[in-house]
């Protein structure tokens, strides 16, 4: 009697995690809008075009199927993918960096769901988290950026 039972053997914990990451390809080009469109676009056909690999084992069969996820991707291809022109826009819901201070703005726009396989870029988090130590170890002053008004030029 066969059963077609669907049960996660493996999952990796953290897919955020370089550990059990293997670079796809090496590539030695300009990083250019075009070239990053033309790579996602590849990578995209060969991860449909993959099929699950099937083990028989004592009249069990056992299918496994892989997935791929875009999970150590930079901020600058994740803007390439969402088609954002600037890379101070927020990629997942088209936030300028004057509207991210307020909350009325930010409250009436939407999520492009389809962009949320994209995730937070780990490296991106990981630069500003030991940025943010360095700076903190030092106690600088506290300065504003990109102020606009004459009372904020500090």
């Amino acid at each position: 009697m066969t059963k077609k039972l669907k049960k996660i053997v493996w999952q990796k914990p953290s897919p955020s995690s370089t550990r059990y990451c293997r670079p796809i390809k090496f590539m030695f080009s300009k990083e250019t809008l075009n070239v990053i469109k033309i790579e996602v676009k590849s990578f995209k056909v060969q991860v449909i075009s993959l099929l699950p690999t099937k083990i028989s084992i004592n009249d069990m069969e056992v299918s496994v199927k892989p997935t791929l996820i875009f999970c150590m991707i930079d901020g600058k291809i994740c803007n390439a993918v969402a088609g954002c022109e600037s890379a101070q826009t927020c990629y997942l819901f088209g936030a300028k960096p004057s509207e991210m201070n307020d909350e009325r703005i930010i409250v009436q726009k939407t999520v492009n769901r389809d962009l949320l396989f994209l995730g937070l870029s780990p490296l991106y988090t990981w630069i500003r988290f030991f940025e943010c130590i360095f700076h903190l170890s030092y106690h600088p002053e506290i300065k504003s950026w990109q102020a606009r008004e004459a009372k904020n030029e500090n």
